[in-house]
Formats: structure tokens, C-alpha cells, sequence
């Protein structure tokens, strides 16, 4: 067993996916899998993790139809052998040291998740943004740091980043919850929420350990079709808290959350699809 598997989900990111990768198999902690799931890209991105794995044999790729990024997260999860897990977007990258530090750390600590912080990269600018909340967790103030937690000792559980890619998860607790992604964009909501009511042991470590790439043309910044789905995704949070016995609880800060999502995807949403966005909200 190694100690951390890393999946990778690729779709047509050629132009970023070295950076990406060369973040990884250069990791301090080489005791890593590198679990590469090809979505079925049209670009070159295929060709590059096919060179990457000839020179580093702890590249696995998976290839797959498009199916999108939740579908290609669980078939990594599906194949991965670590101690934990850790997700990284194809257009991000990590800093060096992030799988030894979490490693000892979540060790230590014993977490079921570990969370750490995280930069957004804005590209069309070319520099880097380290004061949005939800990546450094500000608006908690710093007092869940180093020390283990669970959801109930938050004030506003909806101010701590849903990304999944911004936690190690032990993979025996991944197992035990049986907790998937859902095949729907802004799929992370649904897999945060799932797993963090149920986790007894959380913690945050305070390093800046992700690198987000903010750029025009992803899928959260586009304002295209798949803007559809944040109501899909609003309306799993709500189930999610239902199914665990928690709705009535937070049945105000749900609702509230839904809105504000809601509302502001209508204003980043094309022009043309606002009307069908608004008959669904």
C-alpha cells in the first residue's frame, strides 16, 4: 500500500497538464500513485500522460468516454491502493512539500479529513489572490487549526471550502462512508456535505499548499450550460442534510445558501439561458 494515491481527472488541459504533473511526481513524499483518468480528451492531453508514464512507472492512466469529472473522480477512486487520497485538477498544480507535510500530519492527527489552504492563480492577470476566504478558511479564524473538530464546533459550516481537492481523505473512512460524486458539474458539493457530517476527526493545517488556475474558459467561469446544474447541486446539499437528520437544523442557512447560489449564477449565466435557468430555479 503506498501513502497517498493522487487522482488526476484530465479533460483537454494539454496546455497546463505539465505544470501540473511535474508538481506531483516531483512531491517530497515519493511513496505516491499517480492515478490519471482521461476523460476523453481531444487534445494532446492523452499524449502527455502517455510520455509522463513512460518515464515514471507510478503514473497510472485510465481512459475513459467523457463522462465528466465526477464519473472520472470515482473511477480513480475505484483504483486507488493509498493510506489516503488526494484529488488535483489537471490545471492546477501543487507545492512540493504537500504530500509529506499532510501525510505526517494526518498521521498525527488521525484525521478522517485533513484540509489546507489554498491560492487562485487568476491567469488573464497573471498573479495570485491569497485573501479569498473560502481558501485560507479566514472566516473561521484560525482557532480549528492543528486541532481536531467536527461540524459541530462550526459556527457557519457554509463557510468552509467544498472543493475536493483542498483535503486529504483517509481512504478507509472514503470506504466505510461509501460516499461517491455525483455525475452533475459542481459535483463537489454533494461529496463535501456527505462527508463531513459524518466525520469525526477533521483539522485544518494552515499552509498554501493548492495552486487554483482561474481562467475564463473552465466550467465555473464560463457561464454556460452546465451553470444549470448549481441548481441540481443546491437542491443535493439540501437532501444530503435531510438524509443525515439535519435539515430542520439548518433548514435557514440551506435555504439561504440555495438563494444566494442560485442568484448569483443567474447574473454569471449567458444571456440566453437565463430564462430557462430562472424557470428551473
Amino acid at each position: 500500500m503506498v501513502k497517498i494515491s493522487i487522482i488526476v481527472p484530465v479533460y483537454n488541459t494539454g496546455h497546463y497538464l505539465e505544470q501540473c504533473l511535474d508538481s506531483i511526481i516531483n512531491q517530497t513524499l515519493e511513496d505516491i500513485e499517480i492515478i490519471c483518468v482521461n476523460d476523453g480528451s481531444t487534445d494532446n492531453s492523452l499524449s502527455i500522460l502517455e510520455e509522463y508514464a513512460n518515464n515514471d512507472d507510478r503514473i497510472k492512466i485510465i481512459n475513459q468516454e467523457n463522462k465528466g469529472q465526477g464519473f472520472a473522480r470515482n473511477n480513480g477512486l475505484k483504483n486507488a491502493n493509498g493510506e489516503y487520497i488526494l484529488f488535483v485538477d489537471s490545471d492546477d498544480w501543487i507545492e512540493l512539500n504537500t504530500c509529506e507535510v499532510l501525510y505526517k500530519k494526518a498521521n498525527v492527527l488521525d484525521t478522517d479529513m485533513l484540509f489546507f489552504c489554498a491560492a487562485r492563480y487568476i491567469e488573464d492577470e497573471d498573479k495570485y489572490d491569497y485573501t479569498f476566504k473560502d481558501y485560507n478558511y479566514s472566516s473561521l479564524g484560525g482557532k480549528f487549526w492543528n486541532r481536531i473538530f467536527t461540524y459541530k464546533d462550526v459556527p457557519n459550516i457554509f463557510k468552509v471550502a467544498v472543493s475536493a481537492c483542498l483535503k486529504l481523505y483517509n481512504t478507509d473512512f472514503l470506504k466505510k462512508s461509501d460516499v461517491h460524486f455525483p455525475n452533475n458539474f459542481f459535483e463537489d458539493n454533494f461529496f463535501f456535505y456527505s462527508l463531513f457530517l459524518k466525520a469525526e476527526k477533521l483539522s485544518i493545517v494552515e499552509n498554501q499548499f493548492y495552486n487554483r488556475r482561474i481562467r475564463d474558459d473552465s466550467t465555473t467561469q464560463s457561464g454556460g450550460r452546465a451553470f444549470m446544474d448549481s441548481i441540481i447541486a443546491a437542491n443535493q446539499i439540501i437532501d444530503v442534510f435531510k438524509d443525515n437528520g439535519l435539515f430542520e437544523q439548518y433548514k435557514n442557512q440551506l435555504l439561504r445558501k440555495k438563494f444566494n447560489s442560485n442568484i448569483s449564477r443567474f447574473f454569471g449565466i449567458d444571456d440566453s439561458l437565463k430564462e430557462e435557468y430562472w424557470g428551473r430555479a
